[in-house]
């Protein structure tokens, strides 16, 4: 395959804004790291509007988690809303998404659970370490500090004061723009 894209898909997130819950449509990509030192990481973004021509510019990615730092994914069902979390170590907050059908969101659990056993795995081999037949993993886990992953433990995590995420060197090759109408592009309604 030539894509390195695992998944991918406009979901909503569950952010804080102005001490209200509010709901905000983001890009998930899941994407595999196929070099050496390259991780599978899923990517979060949202849209960038013009202000003055109401026309959306490209993409701001608003977090990055390696799946060797996601602790736990769960997904949660509240009241016919098709949800599931995200536990990354050292934050205190974990990340919550919502999806049109039950089906997707049990999806991305699956994908995601399955994208950080194999990134975990990955990880115990390289150190030469035996892994059993049932994946299990040892217990010591490298478990990232918030600033490292350019995530604040705050009540605001919408990080529109933060221009550029530390680290953010690069982003998924879907993250370029959306605005020439390739694949990535949303369909307008």
């Amino acid at each position: 395959p030539n894509s390195n894209l695992i998944a991918n898909g406009w979901i909503d997130q569950q952010r804080r804004s102005k001490m209200r819950v509010v709901w905000k449509d983001i890009l998930a990509s899941l994407v595999e790291g196929r070099r050496p030192g390259e991780e599978t990481t899923l990517w979060i973004q949202r849209q960038v509007i013009n202000v003055q021509t109401g026309k959306v510019t490209g993409l701001e990615a608003l977090h990055q988690i390696p799946m060797k730092w996601l602790e736990d994914v769960n997904y949660v069902d509240i009241y016919g809303d098709h949800r599931f979390n995200l536990k990354v170590y050292n934050i205190a907050e974990e990340f919550y998404f919502r999806t049109r059908d039950e089906q997707s969101a049990q999806s991305w659990v699956l994908t995601l659970r399955s994208a950080r056993d194999a990134s975990l795995e990955g990880n115990v081999r390289m150190l030469g370490a035996p892994t059993s037949s049932a994946g299990s993993v040892g217990t010591e886990k490298a478990k990232p500090l918030p600033k490292d992953m350019g995530l604040q433990d705050s009540d605001d995590l919408d990080l529109k004061k933060q221009n550029s995420i530390e680290g953010m060197a690069s982003s998924p090759p879907l993250a370029q723009s959306v605005s020439d109408g390739g694949a990535d592009s949303r369909p307008s309604s």
